[in-house]
């Protein structure tokens, strides 16, 4: 009996790993493949990325009232 529930749970534990792998594998923002495409569409949607370099906003209001002192 028991052995029979520890082989069910590691069926399952070994679905679940298998599953996790492949969607970390295949997802396009965990790692997986990214078409020209998809890069296209994403420097459209972006207003800080231009000419290919990322653009970040170099005034950062504080809660306080102080500048910043980040540096872009």
């Amino acid at each position: 009996m028991i052995k029979k529930i520890l082989k069910i749970i590691g069926i399952v534990i070994v679905s679940i790993a298998i599953v996790a792998v492949l969607f970390i594998e295949f997802w396009p923002s965990l790692g997986g493949s990214v078409t020209d495409e998809d890069q296209k569409e994403y420097k459209a949607r972006n207003s800080l990325y231009k000419k290919g370099i990322f653009h970040g906003n170099p005034e950062i209001q504080l809660m306080t009232g102080q500048k910043s002192e980040y540096k872009n």
